[in-house]
Parts: C-alpha cells; sequence; structure tokens
C-alpha cells in the first residue's frame, strides 16, 4: 500500500485568503511558532507575551486555526437498507435524519424504562 503525501506547502493559504486576513504584526515565521505555541498547550496570553504583542492580536491570528476535536459531536453509524428505510418512514417532515435517528432512540429508552 502507497501512502499519498501532500507536496509542502499544499496546506498554506491560497494568496487570496493572505490578502482577506487582517495586516499582522508578525512575519510568517513568527505566525507558524506562535499556532505550534497554541497547539503545545500554551495559552493567547502567554503567547502574546512571548511575542511582545496585544492578546487581542493574538486572538485574531489564532482564529481560524483548525484545532482537534476530542469531543465528536456526530457520528456515522452503518445499517442495513431496512433499519434506513424505517427511520425515512418514521422521519417528521422539518426533521434531519441525525434528528430522528435521537428522537426514536429516546423513545426506545423511555419505552424501555417503562417496562421495568
Amino acid at each position: 500500500m502507497v501512502k499519498s503525501i501532500a507536496p509542502k506547502g499544499s496546506f498554506d493559504a491560497s494568496e487570496r485568503t493572505k490578502k482577506l486576513r487582517p495586516r499582522l504584526s508578525l512575519s510568517d515565521r513568527q505566525v507558524a511558532k506562535a499556532r505550534k505555541m497554541r497547539r503545545a498547550g500554551l495559552t493567547n496570553n502567554q503567547i502574546a507575551r512571548e511575542f511582545g504583542v496585544a492578546e487581542e492580536e493574538i486572538k485574531v491570528l489564532l482564529a481560524a486555526m483548525r484545532t482537534r476535536i476530542d469531543q465528536h459531536k456526530r457520528y456515522t453509524l452503518n445499517i442495513g437498507v431496512e433499519a434506513c428505510d424505517f427511520i425515512k418512514w418514521e422521519r417528521l417532515p422539518s426533521e434531519a435524519i441525525w434528528e430522528t435517528m435521537d428522537r426514536l432512540l429516546t423513545e426506545l429508552q423511555q419505552y424501555r424504562n417503562d417496562d421495568r
């Protein structure tokens, strides 16, 4: 199996995106270092003190930074065709599929609790 490796710089922002961002007093190298510091767990205040800039500037700088989410809010559920048909049948007109699943599972839990 061959792993695909993205070319260096492929995740960099486009020139158009860079132009739309607010002007900052930090260089690209300092921005990269600030992001690395944030990933390492330092607070915005600590990073601002390190570079001698206002904390507000660091907040703006890191606002668009992607961060890892430890707690996912939704998951993928693999179900059979019949189960999918059932969920679609039970779905209310203004309801998203995930809302239908939440509602049905809540109803099932209440039903089981009432049986005990």
